[in-house]
């Protein structure tokens, strides 16, 4: 594996923030600049995707070896990282909170949630496709699963399994509990009714989903996991008596996650092509060129994850650039410079124009030309159209 430079005749791989000028340039030129027409090192190891290897202090090579022993993949140094600093900074965080709770740390410690919990749910979300520990380091997947879990505000088992048992399987489509084609995504009414059944019955409905499919133990997993870690998080306060300190501790997390889960599938599945609904290409889309990308593990290229759910989170922009004509015939639509949270937030406050400026979708076409292309993949599915697409899912 190369640690700083890639290997002779290849080059490293394309990070994200170089992703809009070759979209340019093979938009202008069709075909994309030289330096990338040599193919990627896919040994290449990025240890940090924040930065590349090349500026990495020296001091952190022994550092990076050592977590190789523990990986699968030895992309996902950061990984362990994250984990490691969940282990000696939130959790006794989380701990102090509620045996000296005080305003100020509490505060604080929401904070540093708001800053932690993108990455590690996204972690968490890389983990469930493909482990991430190989034998030696499985304590890493048990990790961010179970033990971590509820410091980030995640009920145990729901996650996974309503993620790749369900969503991942119906696409969402008209039987997927988090389906956003029920909505107009621009309605902020709308979202919160979206909202507000997961939250509340997400638990219930995802088990009954699982019992219908004759899937018993999901069912049960999800349904004892969903309800055992909120009678988790209750029973703290007959060990500390504090309600706010159990707030803060335990149902803050929840909220912040949950809010950030919904938000991001809301904007993620915003633009869905009425009359070819169960296409990848055109229900997710794709933010490019974007802080997000760096700390969210290439969160941003979610058409490229629905294509192909266990491809690993550093090819995502490989991918990118190696299918641009397709997702130019495709009509994919790709934001520069937005992830999901923002689209969702400029889509609530009707912020269709800001959008378009975004949109690097459809190169040549008038601002005017590229609203309208966004309103057309916005509202909710008639019955008809809904009708159309759900025996495709069907017979899948």
């Amino acid at each position: 594996m190369g640690f700083s430079t890639p290997r002779q005749n290849y080059r490293e791989p394309i990070r994200d923030t170089g992703i809009t000028e070759v979209y340019n340039y093979f938009h202008e030129k069709n075909e994309l600049p030289q330096k990338y027409q040599v193919p990627a090192d896919k040994t290449f190891v990025r240890a940090f995707s924040w930065f590349p290897n090349s500026q990495a202090p020296i001091d952190l090579k022994p550092y990076i070896e050592w977590t190789h022993q523990f990986l699968a993949d030895p992309r996902d140094t950061i990984f362990v990282t994250h984990v490691l600093f969940s282990y000696l900074v939130v959790v006794p965080s989380t701990l102090w909170l509620l045996y000296s709770f005080t305003w100020f740390h509490a505060l604080l410690h929401t904070v540093m949630l708001v800053l932690t919990i993108p990455p590690y749910i996204l972690m968490m979300h890389c983990m469930c496709h493909k482990r991430s520990g190989n034998e030696r380091g499985w304590w890493l997947d048990a990790s961010v699963h179970y033990v971590l879990a509820p410091f980030y505000g995640q009920t145990w088992n729901t996650f996974y399994y309503h993620h790749t048992k369900h969503h991942h399987i119906e696409d969402n489509g008209p039987d997927d509990l988090s389906s956003t084609i029920w909505y107009d995504r621009d309605n902020a009414f709308h979202f919160l009714i979206y909202y507000a059944r997961f939250y509340f019955l997400c638990g219930i409905e995802l088990p009954i989903y699982f019992i219908k499919r004759g899937k018993y133990m999901w069912a049960l997993k999800t349904f004892i996991g969903e309800y055992g870690a909120w009678a988790f998080f209750a029973s703290w306060y007959l060990v500390v008596q504090n309600p706010w300190s159990v707030f803060f501790a335990w149902f803050m997390p929840v909220n912040l996650t949950r809010i950030g889960m919904m938000s991001g599938n809301w904007g993620q599945h915003a633009f869905v092509e009425p009359e070819d609904a169960l296409n990848d290409y055109k229900t997710a889309l794709t933010c490019v060129n974007v802080p997000y990308n760096a700390t969210s593990f290439n969160d941003g290229y979610h058409t490229s994850h629905h294509l192909n759910p266990v491809r690993h989170w550093q090819d995502h922009p490989e991918h990118f650039i190696s299918s641009l004509q397709k997702f130019k015939d495709e009509r994919v639509v790709i934001f520069e410079k937005l992830d999901f949270f923002m689209v969702t937030m400029l889509l609530l406050t009707k912020q269709h124009r800001y959008l378009a400026k975004c949109l690097l979708s459809l190169p040549g076409a008038s601002l005017d030309e590229k609203e309208k292309f966004l309103r057309s993949r916005l509202y909710r599915l008639t019955p008809a159209q809904v009708d159309k697409i759900r025996p495709k899912r069907k017979t899948e």
